[in-house]
């Protein structure tokens, strides 16, 4: 989250999602938000820039920090690594930020960072980092539902390389039309080394 700070107070754009952590007072305080497709698009973040998200922040203020929870419920829709047509990837992210207060921004934890002494902090970005936390490594649209005219080339390709990685085109064990079951026991592959052992006179 290193330039969180540098990245958008400059722009502007998220005024709603600031906190004013020094004015509140003991206790819990609750903030819901509604991450939308303009959200992630001012955003502008590499992974997606589309979205639909619930989210709700409860902040605790602690003797010489604050505990930030973090609540987010939706999806968002990101290219597919098959096809590269949008396909919507579920979140559901549970998770904890400790914020101090300090002369300058650094990250003393994976979950704790100083922060400026300042009266509020912005968590727009954090919203953005921790959804993509939240996605799986692979991130592809059910079996059959790629788009048609990409899937058919990849099957092309795939034809060519028997290591290509698609579930799309996985075979069909449930065909068996092939298969013939009438294999007698001296019909089956005997390995050399035992065949020449059978030549052998041990009596």
């Amino acid at each position: 989250m290193q330039g969180f700070f540098e990245k958008l107070y400059p722009m502007g754009k998220f005024d709603a999602y600031k906190i004013p952590l020094k004015s509140l007072s003991p206790g819990k305080h609750e903030f819901t938000f509604t991450l939308n497709d303009k959200f992630f698009k001012d955003i502008d973040g590499e992974e997606f820039k589309k979205g639909n998200i619930n989210a709700k922040v409860t902040v605790k203020k602690l003797v010489g920090s604050f505990e930030l929870v973090f609540e987010m419920d939706g999806i968002v829709k990101v290219p597919c690594d098959r096809c590269l047509d949008d396909v919507e990837i579920p979140v559901d992210y549970n998770g904890k930020l400790f914020v101090k207060f300090g002369k300058s921004y650094s990250e003393e934890s994976e979950d704790v960072i100083i922060i400026p002494e300042e009266d509020e902090i912005n968590i727009a970005w954090f919203f953005y980092e921790f959804a993509v936390l939240s996605l799986p490594m692979k991130r592809v649209h059910p079996p059959g539902k790629c788009n048609k005219t990409v899937s058919g080339k990849l099957k092309k390709h795939a034809a060519g390389d028997p290591d290509e990685d698609s579930d799309d085109f996985e075979p069909d064990f449930n065909d068996i039309s092939d298969v013939d079951f009438d294999i007698s026991p001296d019909e089956k592959e005997i390995d050399p080394r035992w065949g020449k052992l059978k030549d052998l006179n041990i009596e």
